[in-house]
């Protein structure tokens, strides 16, 4: 514990309802598998902590805005983690960069749908909010300052809806942090594709097919291309068997997308608005 009463390292989640309180309490099993550090809940819920080390109750919108709350974390090095995570591994190397950056994340894979005034926009990537990493300074006290007050302002012009990386990403830009980003490695999705090198460390993702993912995810190490549909494809070494499951699963899935699209557009069936679009 420091001078100030924080202990020096932990992950924080936050969440309200009983669905994501109680994804946070699975998740928070998968990091205490693989590492002996504290983990502190951020809820508007009055509970007992389990397997939290502790519970921080703030008055929440139940909005995408509360994650600028997280810096409302008792430690001087955080790892912010979304409810619906597991970890695989331990979380050491994250804090180390801490000991040189002030905050790191992973690029999210959309983000090209927008702009955003003075931000190179092909550049200078959309942070995702699904796990930030950051240590307690001035700097990232004006950071948090920042996400604030950009998330104030798109949803002023955009009105209700998940501006969260958005508003980081404008907060990162205009602010004067050290980042860096984390490879695909610490947030493989259930439900994205990505190139991997080395074993994942976090999978990010819900519903039936966590399982299988977390499976194909951990079943190999080397330079590999995850097509959730598929599984982990190596870069140099892919079978005949593996093709056929490429071609079978990308035309199934250009089939399902194009009907969606469709009904879209027929308003059969509409696609929910004010979400994150790739």
């Amino acid at each position: 514990m420091d001078m100030q009463g924080r202990y020096s390292k932990g992950v924080v989640y936050l969440a309200w309802g009983e669905k994501f309180i109680s994804e946070a309490r699975n998740s928070v099993s998968s990091v205490k598998r693989h590492n002996q550090i504290p983990c502190t809940l951020i809820t508007n819920h009055e509970i007992e902590p389990g397997q939290f080390d502790s519970v921080v109750n703030l008055q929440l919108q139940n909005s995408y805005k509360d994650k600028v709350l997280i810096n409302q974390s008792p430690y001087s090095k955080t790892v912010f983690l979304d409810t619906d995570t597991t970890i695989l591994g331990s979380l050491d190397q994250i804090f180390d960069l801490l000991d040189v950056f002030d905050i790191a994340f992973c690029p999210a894979s959309g983000g090209l749908h927008y702009t955003l005034p003075g931000v190179p926009m092909e550049a200078f990537p959309e942070p995702s909010a699904g796990i930030i990493a950051w240590r307690k300074n001035e700097r990232t006290d004006r950071l948090f300052e920042l996400w604030a007050h950009h998330y104030d302002l798109i949803q002023s012009a955009e009105g209700e809806g998940a501006w969260d990386q958005r508003s980081l990403r404008a907060a990162l830009y205009y602010s004067n942090v050290r980042l860096t980003m984390l490879p695909d490695i610490w947030q493989a999705y259930t439900f994205d594709s990505a190139r991997l090198l080395g074993a994942v460390k976090m999978v990010h993702g819900r519903g039936k097919r966590l399982a299988w993912s977390i499976k194909h995810l951990q079943s190999r190490e080397d330079y590999r291309i995850w097509l959730p549909p598929v599984g982990s494809l190596g870069m140099y070494k892919t079978s005949p068997d593996d093709y056929v499951r490429i071609s079978i699963s990308s035309l199934f899935f250009a089939m399902k997308r194009s009907l969606r699209l469709l009904l879209h557009a027929s308003v059969i069936w509409r696609l929910p608005e004010n979400k994150r679009p790739m």
